[in-house]
């Protein structure tokens, strides 16, 4: 039987790994107090956004006469009598928005607003992608200026250029046509063109020098090793552009009146409807236009929330 001390003599000496160990304590009084009035502020707050459209949604439920009947006696938190699910379909069918000499209905504004709200948002990520890897990567004579001049429009107000925006597009025959949604969003500035500086920086180049070393070309490095590593953030940015666009109304009646979207529409809706008798079918319409971006920030709010994270060679 081996000795105990030639045991020990050969067994080589444990290192201690949690150098630091995680200390648990109670929150004292004060903290309880302050993260219960946090909680039921937030709860109260949450509250006061969903209650509203709830409202919304129970009163479209409501016939016609009973919207107003109920209107008349201050009686708009009742439930309704009898639950008219079929002003939803009507919402759908016979919604129709007049646009010149024709009647635009629901279909075509979602195919408007997906060309639309899609189209520009695509283009104008895209190039402030390309233009964020441009400034990262290669060294040019303007490039310092260029930035200065980036973060200097950014931080200057522009007021007043709708006048003259409208009297150039219409000088360019790019008022009211498709074109205009897609040459508009060409952008390769801004906010976001300094994120996506930030990230092609931080990517190792490693990456661009391995491929240059077995033949690859510049395009083929941008497309095949960086465009997939920031496709996550071109993602995020897409989506947040998309939602903006999909909401907004006042360019697309602006600058392209004869394409209706579902923005513009529920816009011309909010007088027509209430006008003719039949608010719970524009609630319904409200609803059934707002379910779509609802489904697209459910189904993406774990990318939105964590944002991206960059990528890189360890070590």
């Amino acid at each position: 039987m081996m000795d105990t001390k030639v045991l020990e003599q050969n067994t080589p000496k444990m290192k201690r790994v949690n150098k630091h160990p995680i200390i648990f304590r109670r929150q004292t009084f004060g903290e309880k107090l302050v993260f219960g009035i946090m909680f039921v502020f937030f709860v109260l707050y949450a509250i006061a956004l969903l209650f509203p459209l709830g409202l919304m949604i129970m009163n479209s439920f409501k016939s016609a006469l009973e919207y107003n009947d109920d209107m008349i006696m201050g009686q708009l938190y009742a439930l309704p009598d009898k639950w008219l699910f079929s002003n939803y379909a009507d919402a759908f069918t016979y919604i129709k928005v007049p646009i010149g000499n024709r009647d635009v209905g629901i279909p075509e504004m979602i195919w408007n607003t997906v060309w639309m709200a899609g189209g520009g948002p695509f283009v104008s990520v895209t190039t402030v992608m390309v233009t964020g890897y441009v400034f990262a990567r290669y060294d040019f004579k303007i490039r310092s200026f260029m930035l200065k001049l980036n973060i200097a429009l950014m931080m200057i107000p522009v007021f007043g250029v709708q006048p003259a925006t409208m009297r150039f597009f219409i000088r360019t025959n790019l008022y009211d046509n498709p074109l205009l949604i897609f040459i508009s969003a060409i952008q390769g500035f801004g906010g976001s063109f300094l994120l996506f500086l930030a990230f092609f920086k931080g990517i190792a180049k490693d990456y661009a020098e391995a491929a240059f070393i077995d033949g690859a070309g510049h395009f083929t490095v941008f497309f095949k090793i960086m465009v997939p590593q920031a496709l996550g953030m071109w993602l995020v940015f897409f989506i947040l552009a998309f939602m903006g666009s999909y909401q907004s109304y006042e360019s697309h009646l602006l600058y392209m009146p004869s394409y209706c979207t579902l923005a513009t529409g529920m816009y011309y809706c909010q007088t027509i409807l209430p006008r003719r008798g039949d608010q719970p079918m524009y609630y319904a319409a409200l609803f059934l236009s707002a379910i779509p971006i609802l489904i697209l920030f459910l189904t993406f709010q774990n990318s939105i929330m964590e944002k991206v994270h960059l990528g890189g060679l360890k070590g």
